[in-house]
């Protein structure tokens, strides 16, 4: 008796010949009638491919796609008394091959890849290894229903071939060839992972090489095949990103009607092009580093391969939104678009060997495959825009993640949903969400996601006004960036969130320092600065009391946003809205009322008239005009923008102090006191509810006792300057904003007969700031030595 190989053994000599078949596939040929009797092992070991006399060259599709057969095989003329399994069809015009190891496509008729030879392959390798046919069917008909069906036989009660080697099989015998394998190699190299099949790599390294028999074909030798497996990595992109697509997202884009969408397109084609670009670039350079070279282990190349597969799934979700845009996908489609995946970290050897491994059991790792695919449709969604659609996905992939008890994956969609739950305004249940994503991902060790969620922790913890804990979990965040190593890209989301921390905090110097830092980062990777980016250090370095050079960076910003995004969309008006309130401290009136009416008009255009960052622009219209003088006009503007800020953020939002305090200081300047100061006292309520007793409350009250004096409550203006004299006193740095304070105290002291000693000390102090900040005060000096009685102190 023969004894029978071992399973080993038998995938051993098939990798043999599934490589053979990759050789043949690289020079564009495809076998057609791959069998077990066309596997044959040499007295020397050889494994030889053999009877290639009905291949034939692929010539369709760039040379290696579908070839067409003529007819289905059940027209063809065989009785039901032949040998179905063993039969060979050769007849001109009619289907080649034998049935019994046939692909679905090739029984129909149908037109027909090398994804044949795969499944031909894979019928083979069952039959070798249950000794039996993975299809049952004693009759022509009954095998074709079979096949086509894709009713492969359970495997025999006796059988010890392992499930993982199973999976690969029913896999390459999918009836649909876009589910099998996208080629032969990824077929092989799931073969290879079998750790005794692993220890018997020698045997490719050693140069143990198929020989390919052409007999009817005159094929000249083949190169080594090794030189081939490296080719044509664009293929694999082929049906993801074409002409086609491009063409679709066109269509998509510019039926939306909005006046940025053909920039839009332009953009977004360009960042397409160049993500695929680098993505075939990746993909070849790792195969040669393991196939070519020899500097690179086949367990970083399986990782390399994986990360990369996860990439290629995110760009084609992004591909297929964007091929059904609205209007609000449109919008965010140019920074979508510039926030694919980065492919750095698939030439990451240490991050991609770090402890988070794959799940032992092969069915789990085949639905946590599955589940990372939909990940990326759902982080796709929630870039483009689309954030309830993502967040039911989200919501049934992290529900399914938990179940599997693979707690990477569980942090990875736990991540997803915590961010999408941010982004449909449910800040709560995200920031417990983010929460669980850090356990999940602190337990299964995958300290990337780790410090993903920490960072979104801060942004949720910051928008809750829960600041002390948010600046916690960016210390947390920054030390896990430190444990990985240098991770640039996430350092600079991380150095952006904690600079817009103390920027809503109105901490502008801390703000600014963070802003900074992530600019030095990206200046180090000759990465180029966002629009975003170089809006934010401009808020912030104007914020600090530096317009001009916050200025610069403002143009800077418009002039990277302006022909990405196109000249009418919301975000350039974002950035002319921002400019406009830069001139408006620079008293350049005029500059600043162009800008904001410009970034009005694209506002009402492309979002309109009742949003609110509608309101924050007639705000910046309304103290344009008010600086030209224009007061009646500017009261307009201020009352349009309280109206609208009602509306949509409702009557206790903070920022509805904006067009309050414009209003109360227009009423004041008028004379009519009581309502300014109801206007400034509401203002006050709604700031210090939102952030404490800060700056902008100080101001507030500093108004409240002007307007008092106005009214000759002495009482009432003493009380509210004294509360902004101790707030402004903590912050010494704002000494002209403290010399305004102390001038108005000054005044309402002496007004009412108490501690003149007093009155006259906080104005000579008051003086001298003015005196020290420059001639820009020269107006308020000249106020207080009027004040004073004409009696001028000596310059300090």
């Amino acid at each position: 008796e023969v004894k029978r190989p071992a399973t080993k053994e038998i995938v051993a000599k098939f990798l043999h010949a599934g490589r053979a078949l990759a050789a043949a596939h690289a020079v564009q040929l495809i076998h057609r009638d791959f069998k077990l009797d066309n596997v044959l092992v040499a007295a020397d070991g050889r494994v030889l491919v053999s009877d290639f006399g009905l291949a034939r060259g692929a010539r369709e599709a760039e040379g290696f796609g579908p070839v067409s057969t003529s007819q289905p095989l059940l027209d063809t003329a065989m009785t039901p008394k032949e040998d179905v399994f063993g039969a060979m069809l050769t007849q001109t015009g009619s289907i080649l091959g034998t049935p019994a190891y046939m692909a679905p496509e090739q029984l129909l008729g149908q037109r027909t890849d090398a994804r044949v030879d795969q499944f031909s392959f894979c019928v083979s390798l069952y039959e070798a290894l249950y000794r039996e046919r993975p299809f049952a069917g004693e009759r022509l008909d009954a095998l074709v229903h079979e096949v086509t069906a894709g009713k492969v036989r359970d495997p025999p009660k006796s059988s010890r071939v392992p499930s993982w080697l199973r999976l690969i099989l029913l896999r390459g015998l999918k009836t649909n060839a876009g589910e099998r394998y996208p080629s032969m190699e990824a077929l092989l190299a799931d073969l290879e992972k079998d750790p005794a099949i692993a220890r018997r790599r020698w045997l490719y390294a050693a140069g143990v090489a198929a020989v390919i028999a052409i007999p009817l074909i005159g094929y000249r030798q083949i190169k080594h095949q090794q030189s081939l497996l490296c080719k044509g990595a664009d293929k694999e992109l082929a049906g993801i990103w074409n002409d086609e697509k491009r063409a679709g997202i066109s269509r998509a884009f510019l039926a939306t009607g909005k006046p940025y969408a053909q920039t839009a397109v332009a953009s977004v084609g360009k960042a397409f092009d160049r993500y695929s670009q680098d993505w075939v670039t990746m993909f070849t350079q790792a195969c040669e580093a393991t196939r070519l070279r020899g500097t690179q282990s086949e367990e970083l190349l399986d990782l390399r391969m994986e990360c990369l597969s996860r990439r290629r799934a995110g760009f084609q979700a992004l591909i297929e939104i964007f091929a059904s845009a609205d209007g609000k996908v449109v919008e965010r489609s140019v920074d979508a678009a510039q926030v694919l995946a980065p492919l750095e970290g698939c030439a990451d050897a240490a991050a991609l060997k770090a402890p988070v491994r794959p799940p032992a059991d092969p069915a789990v790792r085949a639905k946590v495959d599955e589940l990372r695919r939909k990940l990326a449709t759902a982080n796709a969604m929630h870039a483009s825009g689309k954030y309830r659609e993502g967040l039911a996905l989200a919501t049934e992939i992290a529900q399914e993640a938990k179940g599997l008890q693979y707690r990477p994956l569980e942090a990875e969609a736990l991540d997803q949903l915590g961010r999408l739950q941010q982004a449909t305004g449910d800040r709560k249940t995200a920031n417990e969400t983010l929460k669980q994503a850090v356990l999940a991902a602190e337990a299964g060790r995958h300290d990337e996601i780790a410090a993903k969620s920490l960072t979104g922790l801060v942004a949720s913890n910051r928008v809750l006004g829960r600041y002390d804990d948010a600046r916690e979990s960016g210390m947390h965040a920054e030390a896990a960036l430190e444990r990985l190593g240098a991770k640039e890209k996430p350092q600079i989301v991380l150095l952006t969130e904690m600079g817009n921390l103390f920027a809503d905090q109105r901490k502008f110097d801390e703000a600014f320092a963070y802003y900074r830092r992530a600019q030095s980062i990206r200046d180090k990777i000759s990465v180029e600065p966002s629009y975003g980016d170089l809006n934010y250090l401009g808020w912030a370095t104007t914020s600090q009391g530096r317009p001009e050079e916050g200025l610069q960076y403002q143009r800077r910003a418009l002039a990277l946003a302006e022909p990405m995004l196109g000249s009418e969309h919301p975000r350039v008006a974002d950035i002319l809205g921002q400019m406009g309130r830069t001139f408006t401290l620079l008293g350049r009136y005029e500059e600043a009322l162009g800008h904001q009416k410009r970034a009005l008009a694209i506002q009402e255009k492309s979002l309109g008239p009742q949003h609110p960052q509608v309101a924050l622009t007639l705000v910046g219209i309304g103290r344009a005009l008010r600086g030209l003088g224009r007061q009646d006009e500017a009261l307009d503007y201020f009352r349009r923008s309280l109206a609208l800020y009602e509306a949509a953020l409702g009557p206790d939002h903070w920022e509805l102090a904006n067009p309050l305090e414009d209003i109360g200081s227009i009423l004041a300047s008028r004379g009519e006191y009581e309502p300014a100061i109801a206007n400034f006292e509401r203002a006050a309520a709604l700031v210090e509810k939102t952030f404490g007793p800060d700056m902008l409350v100080a101001s507030l009250l500093t108004k409240i006792g002007r307007a008092a004096m106005g009214l000759g409550d002495s009482r009432k203006a003493i009380s509210s300057l004294e509360r902004a004299l101790s707030i402004r006193e903590k912050h010494p740095e704002r000494a002209t904003d403290l010399a305004e304070t102390r001038f108005a105290l000054a005044r309402a002291l002496k007004k009412s007969g108490r501690d003149r000693e007093r009155a006259m000390t906080l104005a000579a102090n008051a003086r001298e700031a003015y005196v020290t900040a420059g001639d820009k005060y020269r107006k308020n000096v000249a106020e207080v030595d009027d004040w004073i009685g004409g009696k001028r102190r000596p310059n300090p």
